[in-house]
């Protein structure tokens, strides 16, 4: 073979060997990103995953401490001492942050309200007639129950209040007999603090949603959300 030609391949040898390079470095180079992009992916999931248990976490303690007092107030009420509940209830309503507790209120069993917060104790009238909730579905399921069970409502316009509120009721039983229901009208600005404990940034947002996706509350942009739900459709509050 001459001299020249083994020369003449060296060029092409080089491209070859330099080319071969260049893959393995790719090849080597995808691996790591894979392995860097699976790396984030976890840690993204894990960060997600302790947030959303500290977010459940801030919920239940919250919702907690408001179930205690409708558990308290409502077996006050069947004390029969109006002067100690109505007492009871405006501690409860103090005892939490300002404005947390719009007010607390009784029915009697057919939904007409013989107790408020805002009245000293006695009935609301409005326009000259009982106010009743008898309607409500947060009346309606008590009275539907077989015994006293622990209710959220979706986000409704207050009859006694005239405000956005979210109604947290308990069934009152007597034994087997019902004798209406205990509701603490919450702001939903008072459950969005427990979520921006958690998202203090206006650029995140975290919600509270029931289980049929209405949002209850949310950390950020609240009135944007109020009588809506998470696919978008949104209705007027009811009065």
């Amino acid at each position: 073979m001459p001299k020249w030609w083994s020369y003449a391949w060296r060029p092409g040898l080089f491209m070859l060997a330099l080319l071969a390079g260049l893959i393995v470095y790719w090849v080597l180079l995808h691996a790591s990103h894979i392995r860097m992009r699976e790396q984030v992916t976890a840690n993204t999931q894990r960060l997600a995953g302790q947030t959303a248990e500290a977010l459940a976490l801030q919920m239940n303690t919250a919702v907690r401490t408001l179930d205690f007092f409708t558990q308290h107030l409502s077996w006050l009420w069947l004390q029969n001492d109006l002067a100690a509940f109505d007492k009871a209830a405006l501690t409860a309503i103090s005892t939490l942050p300002p404005n947390a507790v719009i007010h607390v209120a009784v029915t009697d069993a057919t939904g007409k309200i013989v107790y408020s917060s805002f009245e000293g104790g006695r009935g609301t009238k409005q326009s000259g007639l009982p106010v009743t909730i008898a309607d409500r579905e947060h009346f309606q399921v008590h009275a539907n129950a077989d015994g006293p069970l622990f209710f959220i409502s979706e986000p409704i316009m207050a009859r006694i209040s005239n405000r956005h509120t979210v109604q947290l009721t308990r069934g009152i039983w007597d034994g087997e007999h019902f004798r209406g229901i205990l509701v603490m009208a919450v702001s939903a600005e008072y459950l969005a603090t427990a979520l921006k404990a958690i998202f203090p940034d206006s650029t995140d947002a975290a919600s509270l949603v029931n289980e049929r996706g209405v949002y209850l509350s949310r950390s950020y942009y609240l009135d944007d959300v109020l009588g809506c739900q998470t696919q978008g459709k949104c209705e007027p509050f009811r009065a």
